[in-house]
This record gives structure tokens, C-alpha cells and sequence, in this order.
């Protein structure tokens, strides 16, 4: 997509307007109220014209006005334009911010997984030219804003891609592939060095399936003068059938179970790109959780990088093992002063919190803190959830160091235990825990978000990254 601000008002034959309440009332506009997400359209001699509500001005966020700007969006896919230009709108959100807002909008809502849809003829089509209406000296901050939309649909794709391509051996070679392209240092561990590194969790989870588990490794080193390393611990896991314990519902979107290392996988590309000056090293945990004659059985005792036992009581909590070897691996070996697991971990989170927000989960108050005002800077929401160490009392297991699922209290706190789980295999390192199982999938469309898989959390870590 070619992306312009003209300051002299270089117009395509679409124009977007977006209008407040007070300013709709003083221009007039007769039909037009200027109410929320309010849709009015006419074509003039030469010109498409849309208008579209922000309602009252104080209420006005950037999350309206990429709302707004989608509602217009949806209604020109359907009249199969390839070309708008959107006034940037003057109201108490400044002109940068609200730029980006509806740069993200037009990226973000024109996606669609349609790699799979043989008549062409029949779909959308893109947004091939957007011009805003602007200052000029806004170009550089879209064209980053482009970067980072455009690493969002690559976690889409990937997490939308069909188990029986995206196997764990399929994201090593994309992990290759992208790090030749962007610079990025990859490592990839297949099953052989899994094994010599005693990978025990990682290896249990995977062995059920024909395709092997993969630790692969995406390092940036944006700052080669500082110490300071942000890890990403990604969960991978490219096919969810709940192993031996099989799931009885949502199979159908359990491709999407390896969205946390899509997430992470997508953000460290990104800060390749874009040349963000901090170190950030992604470790993708990927395997494959499936019903074979070797599959890891309930009962079972698997033993992690670090010697640690584990006692499994459910093979469908199979994503806090593969994190947790990742974790002991990336402490030991990588030398990180912050690490950040992402994943689809547990539905108790989406009961919760529903499915549009994530939890957070940590004990470094300041960097949660920080975390929380990013997502609200994206509207990828994040909501605190407790570590109180009682929760540890729920994990004890007579056979082994720890179960893999609560003994005590099962049916409570399923996202505080799984967290205090993966806690409990770091030995120094700060560590946040992000449970994004809700926001990640998406089973309608919510105006920019699409259908599938959301691309949820790369925005948001690089506001993170970016503004700490």
C-alpha cells in the first residue's frame, strides 16, 4: 500500500471526512448528526464523499476514530475501491496521533485470510493508495506505522495458516528465511539438539506427533553497548488437539494455539525493520500437541532443562511446559534482564476477562505498569490478575516436584496457576506473564480486527519497547 500525506490536499476520488457532534452542528450538516461511527455518503460531480461520527468531543479516543475510520472502510471494500484519502480530523486527540490511528484502521481492516479462496473474482478488493490530508513532516511516522500494521498481518497469516503447513519445521525455515531478510541472528534447535540439551517438556509435549517440536532463536541487537536484553517466550504450539485428554469443542481454532510465538516472531521483525535501539531476542517454543501411539500420557513424570520434574495430570495443559523449558533454557543461556512469555494458555482468562482483553501477570509493578498504558495507547487491552504466593499452594504434587495442573482448587485461578507454574522455573530473572488466549482469536469480525487470528500484542509490545 502507497501511503502519502499531502499538504496541499492531493485528493483520490474518495474523500473520508470524520466529524464530532459540536463540529457537525456548526457546519450544518442538515442529515448529519455526527453520532458515533454515524454513516452519511454522497457522490459530488467528481468525488465519493464520506462522513463519519465521532460523537461528543470529549469523548474521542484514537480507538473511535480507527473505529470511524473502518466504518467508511467497510462500505468502500464493498463498492471495490482501490484508492481513498482521509482528512485528518482536528479534535483533542493531536494531528500525529490520530494520523496513525487511521494509518492502523485502513492497514489493519482491509485484511482478510483469503490465501485458500480459489475465485478471486469475488473477493475485495485492497487498498492500494491512501492519502492524508496533513502536515507533511508526518510521512516518516506512517511509514513506521505501516511497518508495524504490516508485521501485525504477518502474525495473522501465520497464526491463520493451516496446521498441516505451519508445522514446527515450517516456522524454522520462515524463521531463516525472514532473519536473512532482516538481519536477525537465527538459531534453530531441531529434535537431535533437544535431546543432547535434556529439552525434557518441550520433547514430551511433541513426541505424540510425526512432525517434531523446534526451539528456534530471533535475536536483535539493536544496542550492542548495553546488557540489557528483552527475551520473548513465545508459545508455539501449531496444533492443539488437547493430546491424550482430547478436546471435545473449538478444535477448529486450535491452529491458532502458536499465537504467542507469532506475536513474538512478528515483534522482533519489526524492531529489525525499524532499527529499534534495545536488544530483543524471540524464542518460539513450537510443537505440536497430537494423538499418537507415542503421545505423553496423564500420569506421565517429564523432566525439564533444568532437572526440574513434572508431574502431568491433564496433556491439554500442554502450553506451560513448552514455555517453561524455554524459559530455563533462555535464562541459562541468553542472558536476558527481562523476560515476557506470551501465549494462549488458558480459557480461564477469557472467563475472566472476556475475549477482547488479556491478563498480565507479574511481580515488577513498574514494568506491568508500563505494559498496561501501551495497550491502552494500541487498545490491546491488558488487565492485572494476581501472583499471591498461595496460589503456589494449589501446585503440589505426592509424586513429583510439580504437576503441570493445580491439585487443590482446580476449577479457580486456572490463569494464576498456569502463571505461577512458568514462575516457578525462573531463578532470578524478572519475568512477566501474558495470557492472551481471548484477544488472539477472533470469531466474527470487530471493525479492524479480523476474523481468525488478530495479530493481538505487536503493537502493543512495540509501544512498549519504543517508549521505555
Amino acid at each position: 500500500m502507497e501511503i502519502k500525506i499531502n499538504p496541499k490536499a492531493e485528493q483520490t476520488d474518495t474523500i473520508i471526512f470524520l466529524r464530532t457532534k459540536e463540529q457537525a452542528e456548526k457546519e450544518n450538516m442538515k442529515d448529519f448528526k455526527g453520532k458515533d461511527f454515524e454513516l452519511h455518503w454522497y457522490y459530488d460531480t467528481d468525488s465519493r464523499k464520506f462522513f463519519v461520527g465521532l460523537g461528543e468531543e470529549e469523548k474521542v479516543t484514537k480507538e473511535k476514530i480507527r473505529k470511524a475510520v473502518y466504518t467508511a472502510l467497510e462500505k468502500i471494500q464493498k463498492i471495490q475501491l482501490t484508492s481513498l484519502t482521509v482528512e485528518i480530523p482536528k479534535t483533542k486527540i493531536n494531528e500525529k496521533d490520530s494520523a496513525v490511528a487511521i494509518t492502523e484502521s485502513i492497514i489493519l481492516g482491509d485484511y482478510s485470510f483469503e490465501k485458500y479462496k480459489t475465485d478471486k473474482e469475488k473477493l475485495n478488493k485492497k487498498i492500494e493508495k491512501l492519502y492524508l490530508i496533513g502536515s507533511k513532516e508526518l510521512q516518516e511516522e506512517l511509514l513506521q506505522t505501516q511497518t508495524i500494521c504490516n508485521n501485525t498481518l504477518f502474525a495473522r497469516d501465520l497464526a491463520n495458516e493451516q496446521a498441516d503447513i505451519a508445522t514446527p519445521s515450517w516456522i524454522a525455515r520462515k524463521s531463516k528465511e525472514i532473519a536473512m531478510q532482516t538481519g536477525l541472528r537465527c538459531t534453530v534447535l531441531d529434535e537431535e539438539d533437544l535431546k543432547e540439551l535434556k529439552l525434557g517438556l518441550i520433547l514430551g509435549v511433541g513426541k505424540g506427533s510425526i512432525n517434531p517440536p523446534r526451539l528456534i532463536i530471533l535475536e536483535h541487537i539493536g544496542d550492542p553497548k548495553s546488557k540489557e536484553k528483552i527475551v520473548l517466550v513465545g508459545k508455539g504450539i501449531t496444533y492443539d488437539t488437547g493430546g491424550l485428554y482430547v478436546k471435545t469443542s473449538w478444535m477448529e481454532e486450535m491452529k491458532i494455539d502458536m499465537h504467542g510465538a507469532a506475536t513474538a516472531f512478528a515483534t522482533v521483525k519489526t524492531c529489525a525493520e525499524l532499527n529499534i535501539k534495545k536488544n530483543v531476542t524471540a524464542v518460539l517454543t513450537c510443537a505440536e500437541n497430537s494423538v499418537g501411539p507415542n503421545s505423553y500420557r496423564n500420569g506421565d513424570i517429564l523432566t525439564s532443562y533444568s532437572g526440574k520434574t513434572v508431574e502431568i495430570r491433564h496433556t491439554d495443559a500442554e502450553g506451560r511446559l513448552v514455555l517453561a523449558d524455554a524459559m530455563e533454557y533462555a535464562e541459562d543461556k541468553l542472558n536476558p534482564s527481562l523476560i515476557i512469555s506470551m501465549a494462549t494458555l488458558t480459557g480461564a482468562c477469557i472467563r475472566a476477562l472476556s475475549d477482547f482483553v488479556a491478563g498480565i501477570m507479574s511481580n515488577e509493578e513498574d514494568k506491568v505498569k508500563q505494559l498496561i498504558k501501551s495497550g491502552e495507547e494500541t487498545y490491546e487491552l491488558l488487565w492485572q490478575l494476581p501472583l499471591f504466593e498461595e496460589y503456589m499452594e494449589d501446585l503440589k504434587s505426592e509424586i513429583a516436584d510439580i504437576p503441570n495442573l493445580a491439585t487443590k482448587h482446580r476449577d479457580y485461578a486456572g490463569a494464576q496457576h498456569a502463571a505461577m507454574f512458568l514462575k516457578s522455573f525462573i531463578k532470578k530473572v524478572p519475568y512477566i506473564h501474558l495470557d492472551i488466549a481471548g484477544p488472539t482469536i477472533n470469531t466474527s469480525r470487530r471493525f479492524y480486527i479480523s476474523q481468525g487470528g488478530t495479530g493481538y500484542g505487536v503493537r502493543l509490545l512495540i509501544d512498549f519497547l519504543k517508549s521505555n
